[in-house]
């Protein structure tokens, strides 16, 4: 006999004999095992005709638990018979004719042969007593028909017994309204059985209840089909557990919409499975957070796809701490975009080690206002190339903190052309006595007049041999009057004649 829970059903008590004939004899029901705590149970006979016998239900093996499931048959008549429930056969067909407090009485496999149409017909209320017996015995088929609304109903403790057929057959409609609590009560190992096309259509907001070992079982393929939007919602203590595998699937939009603290939360050393399509997509943002011991573990063949605004949004201590190796993989775009303070923060090491074309890719800012210290620590065959364009932009390279009379020497003479006024006004005379005989030639006319008079009066026979009427032209009056006579006893007829 099947058994389940019916609300709101009232009996008499003992039942009323009288009236009743020998006829009626097999109406009586049986009393055997009743007690008096069971007096409740058993039906009002009164008013029962022969014809109405069908109607008196059997109560052997009633126990006092199943009382309420006892029909009152008081004031029934024959033409009511078929109004009385059959007790012995609860099922999906006949849900209608009993007042259930859950489905118990249902069996597994009346759920295994259950059709749409009855699915359908389960009252709302009662889709959330479904077990997880019952459910798993639902085949697929019907999963793949079921109402959204229907689904939502089912309780996350019965979602417990699904299959992986099951939820391989999950509709669009479902994956799109299902409840975050039921998102987080499908067991960790079915997780795997959802297709990329059903992860599409979770809310982005469900994300953020998936718990790590959910997450883990997401297949490559369903893993890549994360919406931006979606993977924003991943709880940080997903991003802490991250593998290298996970690393490698990660789309181009999961690093573009992947937060600061998300990507912070990422373990150092899963930093080596990033690929450079991936890094290049990340704001200068969410870059700006990377740590030391993260950046270091970036492949350095891959560091060239670091964009210009995420290189200049590192923090000190990284740029401070570049390997050499780290910085011959910086793009020639990273370059173009140095200002001054990026390469006064370099290292010592790479800028002792800067080739001619790293030096010649920056751009001619970036060396307005670097130390000269930073200078003197280029390579010979970095200062031994310095154009006319890039000598116009270092700061007082002629100055008493200038470059050492060495350095000066090995500039092309070429360069000094591009010698400015103010480098002119800061030389001293020992910066100028380094220059040599071809560089000094190559000295713009226009900066003779602005010299310190102390530059002026160091010059002696060799400069005056050196020196072209056109410089000596640009000479004011203070400037002629502190040349020394060493200076002025070998000038040229047409040296003189300029000075007056």
């Amino acid at each position: 006999m099947a058994t389940g829970t019916y609300k709101s059903l009232q009996f008499p008590s003992m039942p009323d004999l009288s009236g009743i004939t020998p006829e009626m004899a097999d109406m009586v029901p049986d009393l055997s095992g009743i007690t008096p705590e069971m007096a409740d149970m058993v039906p009002d006979l009164s008013g029962i005709t022969p014809e109405m016998a069908d109607m008196v239900p059997d109560l052997s093996g009633i126990t006092p638990e199943m009382a309420d499931m006892v029909p009152d048959l008081s004031g029934i008549t024959p033409e009511m018979a078929d109004m009385v429930p059959d007790l012995t056969n609860i099922n999906l067909d006949n849900l209608a004719q009993f007042n259930l407090d859950d489905l118990s009485g249902v069996s597994e496999t009346d759920f295994a042969n259950i059709d749409i149409t009855q699915f359908k017909s389960i009252p709302f209320d009662l889709l959330g007593t479904i077990s997880p017996d019952q459910l798993n015995n639902i085949p697929d088929t019907i999963f793949k028909k079921i109402n959204p609304s229907q689904f939502t109903q089912i309780s996350p403790e019965s979602l417990s017994g699904l299959s992986s057929e099951q939820i391989s057959s999950f509709s669009k409609n479902v994956m799109k309204k299902m409840l975050p609590e039921q998102l987080s009560a499908i067991p960790a190992e079915l997780i795997e059985e959802f297709s990329a096309k059903q992860f599409k259509n979770l809310p982005s907001d469900l994300f953020s209840e998936l718990s790590i070992e959910q997450f883990a079982s997401i297949t490559d393929k369903a893993f890549k089909s994360i919406k931006g939007d979606q993977f924003a919602n991943l709880s940080l203590e997903i991003f802490e557990n991250f593998s290298d595998e996970q690393i490698n699937t990660l789309t181009k939009s999961a690093m573009k919409n992947i937060s600061t603290e998300q990507f912070t939360s990422i373990p150092a050393d899963v930093f080596n499975s990033f690929k450079s399509n991936q890094l290049k997509k990340l704001t200068p943002e969410t870059f700006a957070a990377i740590s030391l011991d993260q950046f270091n573990n970036i492949a350095d063949q891959y560091l060239n796809k670091i964009t210009p605004d995420q290189f200049s949004s590192l923090p000190t201590d990284i740029i401070g701490k570049l390997s050499e190796e780290q910085f011959d993989s910086i793009s020639n775009k990273v370059l173009k975009k140095f200002d001054s303070d990026t390469l006064e923060q370099l290292p010592r090491s790479i800028i002792e080690t800067f080739s001619t074309k790293q030096f010649n890719t920056l751009p001619l800012d970036a060396l307005t206002g670097i130390s000269t210290k930073l200078l003197s620590n280029l390579p010979e065959d970095v200062i031994s190339q310095v154009s006319t364009q890039q000598f116009s932009q270092m700061n007082d390279p002629l100055s008493r903190k200038g470059l050492d009379a060495e350095m000066i020497a090995m500039l092309p003479a070429k360069s000094i052309r591009g010698m400015t006024i103010d480098q002119a006004k800061r030389a001293t005379p020992s910066s100028c006595s380094a220059m040599t005989t071809e560089q000094r030639k190559e000295i713009p006319a226009e900066n003779f007049g602005h010299f310190p008079l102390n530059v002026v009066k160091s010059w002696g026979e060799e400069e005056a041999q050196i020196f072209g009427s056109e410089q000596l032209s640009n000479l004011d009056s203070d400037q002629i009057k502190a040349l020394d006579n060493d200076f002025l006893k070998n000038l040229s007829p047409e040296q003189s004649a300029v000075l007056g």
